[in-house]
């Protein structure tokens, strides 16, 4: 079984998401007779605090819990909750990866990437140069 990660539904109020199944409107039928049912059978959790439902969160224990935060909201939280915070910069990221020492043989003085398209062909670069010499020679 995989670590339970907890994520906020409001008001400094947090739920298991591996027991979430499901997160849907207040406004379907569905959903008001979910939670009509919660309500009789005391499973009902209002998380509120007063304001309007605009969330209802099924688990897979029968509870029924009413958030005040947006089903978009609620779904882009339990979507990136396994996925790493994006690095701030391209340079931190090579720090991650290959540690401070390493850094420099990647960046160049003017802070690219060695791998610029003038780097490409330094070959045909320097025959151009040389086939140039040799007409001023000439000359």
């Amino acid at each position: 079984m995989s670590a339970p990660f907890f994520v906020s539904v409001g008001f400094d109020n947090m739920v298991c998401a591996n027991r979430v199944l499901a997160i849907i409107t207040p406004r379907s039928k569905t959903s008001k007779n979910y939670v009509k049912m919660a309500k009789e059978a005391g499973t009902l959790i209002d998380v509120t605090m007063g304001k309007t439902v605009k969330s209802v969160i099924l688990f897979d224990s029968g509870h029924v819990l009413l958030s005040h935060i947006s089903t978009t909201t609620l779904r882009f939280r339990f979507s990136n909750i396994h996925q790493p915070k994006p690095w701030k910069s391209s340079e931190a990221r090579r720090e991650q990866d290959l540690g401070d020492d390493d850094v420099s043989v990647l960046v160049d003085s003017d802070g690219g990437d060695e791998d610029e398209e003038e780097d490409d062909f330094p070959l045909a670069q320097a025959e151009l140069t040389d086939d140039e010499d040799d007409e001023e020679e000439e000359e």
